[in-house]
């Protein structure tokens, strides 16, 4: 199961705004006797649109299809 965990915008170096999408599986676990428990698995991001993005470090990413660089505003 997949769990938004972040939403911020973002903007180009000309200018143009984007929405990025910070999601993260969740793992869902049953220990033998226990209650239901969600383990926090891998991270990724997208644009609101479903496009792929990079994370270069906290505040930059990179549109995969047009290798746009990004900063978070």
């Amino acid at each position: 199961m997949e769990q938004q965990i972040d939403r911020f915008k973002a903007v180009s170096d000309d200018g143009t705004d984007f929405t990025v999408v910070i999601y993260q599986e969740m793992v869902v676990s049953r220990p033998l006797g226990g209650d239901v428990q969600y383990i926090k698995g891998l991270k990724r991001c997208a644009l609101s649109d479903g496009r792929h993005v990079n994370m270069i470090d906290a505040t930059t990413f990179k549109i995969v299809s047009t290798d746009q660089v990004i900063r978070k505003i």
